[in-house]
Order: structure tokens, then sequence, then C-alpha cells
């Protein structure tokens, strides 16, 4: 995506990307503020490949780290300093993510079912019948325990995490994800826990940067319609 089309969209999701509740926003204040963020990179090395990392296994596919730092910096630019990321913690998972029933694809099932339907494809992998797909069934809860995840955002270390996965993986996680205390839909239903309310993305290696600002857009979507109300698409606005 070219660099004005992506700050467009930036700038639309720049108003309440920061937002998890009215109350993170009153926090935040005019000043801006820097939110730290735990990236939790699931990104397997397969011997099959020479030892390539996941991101590494099509030619076309994007370093995470690359993504992680141009999605910070057009927020940064387009919210005029207001909405500043901090790269936390980044943990570079070894493995394939797990579903809610702990399923997860084998890393050499994986790789073969990707080669063969690239090639029998022509490119267009994912549109064979041969992958596993278990739905949008991440196990948030999992992760987040295994990350103490929940305390670290109570005691204000945490303010978001990035979920970065490779296409066709099985478990899903979704674009965006609300997670604590009287976690609403963002783009997905919310998930009720003890904590102060955050915001989970779920990113994607085999896209680019022009799409995880469309997940932004879309959680800015969510938490403008949850404070001011759905928009009414029939309603006739003069002009």
């Amino acid at each position: 995506m070219k660099k004005n089309a992506r700050i467009l969209t930036a700038f639309i999701a720049s108003l309440f990307v920061w937002c998890a509740s009215a109350e993170t926003a009153a926090a935040a204040g005019q000043a801006g503020k820097t939110y730290n963020v735990l990236v939790i990179n699931f990104d397997p090395i397969f011997p099959e490949a020479g030892g390539k990392r996941q991101h590494e296994l099509l030619s076309w596919w994007n370093d995470p780290h690359r993504l992680a730092g141009e999605f910070a910096a057009d927020l940064e630019e387009v919210s005029g300093g207001c909405v500043r990321y901090s790269i936390a913690e980044w943990v570079d998972l070894y493995e394939m993510p797990m579903n809610t029933d702990r399923l997860s694809y084998d890393r050499g099932e994986y790789y073969s079912t990707l080669m063969a339907a690239n090639e029998a494809t022509h490119g267009a992998y994912w549109e064979d019948s041969r992958w596993h797909d278990w739905g949008f069934s991440f196990d948030y809860d999992y992760y987040m325990k295994l990350f103490g995840v929940y305390d670290r955002v109570d005691s204000g270390e945490l303010d978001e995490v990035w979920i970065f996965t490779g296409p066709m993986i099985g478990a899903f996680p979704y674009e965006t994800r609300m997670i604590g205390r009287g976690a609403y839909w963002c783009n997905s239903p919310g998930l009720e826990k003890d904590c102060r309310p955050f915001i989970v993305y779920g990113f994607n290696y085999e896209r680019g940067v022009g799409e995880m600002l469309e997940d932004a857009g879309h959680r800015a979507e969510s938490i403008l319609s949850s404070i001011f109300g759905r928009p009414d698409y029939e309603k006739p606005y003069e002009s």
C-alpha cells in the first residue's frame, strides 16, 4: 500500500486507537502517552527449509520486526505524537500457535502442505483444500497467562499485546480483541478477565503495514460505536 494511503487509514484509526475505554482515554490526556507493548512472534525454524524462520519461507512474506516498527511510526506520525508505542518486550516463539482445544499444526506438516499447495495453485496456496482450519480459536488465555500479561497490564508495565503469526496456521487470532474488565466487542467478542482492559492485535506477516492499519481502523470503529452508538446508515443526513 502506498505511503499516503497508509497514512490516511492511520489518521482515522488514531482518533481512538489508543483507547480501550473512556477511562484510558482520560488518563492519557492531551499530551499523549507512550504505550508499552508485548510482542509475541510465532516464528518457528524450519530445518526442512535450510533453517529459515517461518516468515522467510516465501519471498514476499515480511519481517515482523520491520512491520512492527513501521506500524508504530505511522501511528505516531499521524497522531502528532499522541500515540507513541514502545516495544517493552519481544518474545520469539519457535512453535506453531495453539488453539483452545490444545491443537496446533505440526511444523513438518505445515511446511509440506505450504510447499505442495503453493506449487499446485501457482502461488495461491490459501485456496488449497489441504489446510487445517480451526477458525478463530487461538488460545488467548493460555498465552496471556504464560507471559503474566494480566498482572503486567494491571501494574501499568504493559498496555497492549501484538501477536504475529504466519498464514494458514489453523488456530487464528482475531485482528483485534479486547480483554479485561468490561471488555466489549472490538471487531471480535470481548474476553472478560479481572484486569484493566487492553487490546490484543493479531497480525499476519504474510500481509503488510497497510493491513495492520486496517486492523487499527476496525478497532477504532468498534470503540467509537461503543462510546457513541452505531451509525444509522438509513438516516438521511442534510448536506
